[in-house]
């Protein structure tokens, strides 16, 4: 079992160079000191991959060895592994039959591929397994399924259904909505089936529909998301470390104005004084949004009165999502308001606090110096937006934030930091800087080998650029991606689980998650026929561990 733990602390190097000794000697008096940002793996990865003379089986399966149910985990891991073995004796039953067929017409036979991957996504105490089977038996392209297995990481549980979770009816709606707005060229469909693939994240409900489902092949697998409360089904509450998260939902058509708010009411917090503060700040500030869009929209639709000019009735949403990292507990609020005119704002709140019996409330600079880190987000905003980046000229201490890994993740409001079009943007920085900065000297270098997770992939150094130059596929595939080309756009889709990324021959943007675009040493080039990225790839999108040795670049999963 793997433990990584980070001190939010002089002792844990948060942000090196970041924490003035007056403020570190201010928070060794402090609860925050004692605070740990906590990754615990609940499973380890279990290789099935095989290879005969009909079929090359890449198989990555999850074992699960940390649950709080041990029964239930014994059963899980003894249903995956035969989910996989399932498939696999399929696929090599078929090829057996095809190759004996073709030797005896004499047709040539080429060797059926199957690629088994998963991603683990989690919300809370719930947890998803999303597994992807991609199948290759000739002709011009593979097909991809997607499966599923959810379940609420406790004692006593169970599997859960996308009905156990969501009110279906609701979800039908928001699906078709989801799927016509995210997914180009998409089909209408008229259910979502009771075993539909899904995940709950960051306070989104993922829906992962097979290929040609909704859409063309050229789409591949389908992946949409919803704000999970929009479906929430009324007997379903998520627990985040314990703590259960009861939802109150609003929706009211005014006069003046259209409410639609899902608020948070938090129960099992270890310091019940603590506790009644956050549930009265989350009140507080929900009926502050409120009364302010009511006096907005009397002012104006009284404005409006004895002119020809209609009065158009003002919208108010508010919903939110819960992070957790070790004691810390992030209530995320997400703000959308519209008022007239083409488009509406959205605004990002949260309230950060630490859930032990002597809690407290965390912000942004208590755990670190305020202008060296401002001086960071600037140029980390600088490296994902380029030139589309507005001037940052002090960070605001009560920007949202929440801790993900090794990583403080800031969410800015629309148009804080870039133009509306990236909406309320992400920016990442990583705590331990000294980590982030060892990585990037090690990829900055040039090799003449290099190692992915223990298997050589080809490489060249790049004529102008002078970096280490990696064959996009096998080095995607040894991480355990699934790959896609598609020649209509000459573009690679990569794919794990409920990542996803795509990059552009010729085309100096990459992106992850909801990072913004942002540009590397070189584009993606085609060489001999393969697509090949900068090695820098590795680590900035594909988040991967790397070492020098010698003229050899070692990478691996991280």
């Amino acid at each position: 079992m793997k433990k990584t733990i980070v001190t939010l602390s002089i002792a844990g190097s948060l942000l090196v160079g970041g924490i003035t000794p007056a403020l570190a000697a201010h928070l060794n008096e402090q609860t925050l000191l004692e605070m740990n940002i906590q990754t615990e793996s609940l499973y380890s990865i279990k290789d099935m991959s095989s290879e005969t003379d009909y079929l090359n089986a890449t198989l990555k399966a999850p074992q699960f060895d940390n649950l709080k149910d041990k029964q239930f985990q014994k059963k899980l891991n003894e249903e995956i592994i035969s989910f996989y073995k399932s498939k696999k004796k399929e696929m090599e039953d078929d090829s057996k039959s095809l190759a004996k067929e073709a030797k005896e017409n004499g047709w040539n036979f080429n060797k059926y591929e199957l690629q088994m991957q998963f991603e683990v996504a989690t919300q809370g105490d719930m947890v998803s397994v999303v597994v992807s089977t991609e199948t290759y038996t000739g002709g011009a392209n593979a097909t991809t399924v997607v499966d599923s297995f959810n379940f609420i990481n406790k004692k006593d549980t169970k599997k859960l259904t996308i009905a156990d979770v969501t009110d279906m009816d609701k979800l039908l709606t928001e699906a078709k909505k989801a799927v016509k707005e995210q997914v180009e060229g998409s089909f209408d469909f008229e259910e979502v089936k009771q075993d539909q693939a899904f995940f709950i994240e960051h306070g989104n409900l993922g829906l992962v529909f097979d290929e040609y489902e909704v859409a063309s092949g050229a789409a591949g697998a389908v992946e949409v998301t919803i704000p999970f409360d929009k479906v929430r089904a009324a007997s379903f509450d998520l627990n985040y470390k314990g703590i259960n998260v009861k939802s109150k939902q609003t929706n009211k058509e005014l006069d003046l104005y259209h409410l639609e708010l899902d608020m948070p009411e938090l129960n099992n917090v270890k310091d019940k004084e603590l506790e009644k503060q956050i549930n009265r700040q989350i009140a507080e500030f929900y009926e502050t949004k409120q009364n302010e869009v009511e006096k907005e929209a009397k002012e104006l639709a009284e404005e409006f009165k004895g002119t020809d000019i209609p009065f158009r009735p003002f919208y108010l949403g508010i919903d939110y999502n819960v992070e957790t990292e070790g004691d810390l507990v992030s209530i995320v609020l997400h703000t959308y308001t519209y008022s007239g005119g083409a488009n509406g704002m959205s605004t990002v709140d949260s309230i950060n606090f630490v859930n032990k019996k002597d809690g407290e409330v965390v912000k942004l600079f208590d755990l670190a110096d305020q202008n060296e880190f401002t001086k960071r987000v600037k140029e980390q905003i600088e490296k994902q937006f380029k030139n589309n980046s507005f001037e940052l000229e002090e960070l605001n201490k009560n920007t949202a934030f929440y801790v993900e890994g090794d990583e403080i993740v800031l969410i800015f409001d629309e148009y804080e930091i870039a133009a509306g079009v990236f909406g309320a943007p992400e920016v990442r920085i990583p705590i331990k800087e000294d980590v982030n900065e060892e990585a990037s000297d090690v990829v900055e270098q040039t090799y003449d080998k290099v190692v992915v997770n223990g298997k050589e992939v080809k490489s060249y150094i790049h004529k102008d650029a002078d970096v280490t130059m990696i064959e996009l596929r096998k080095l995607a595939q040894n991480l355990g991606y699934k790959v896609k080309w598609n020649p209509k756009t000459a573009s690679v889709e990569l794919s794990r689980g409920a990542e996803w990324t795509s990059v552009k021959v010729g085309e100096n943007r990459y992106t992850f998650a909801k990072v913004a675009p942002f540009e590397l040493e070189a584009a993606p080039e085609k060489n001999k026929g393969k697509v090949y990225v900068p090695a820098s790839f590795a680590t900035k999108v594909l988040l991967a561990e790397v070492s020098g040795e010698g003229n050899t670049l070692m990478i691996d999963v991280k």
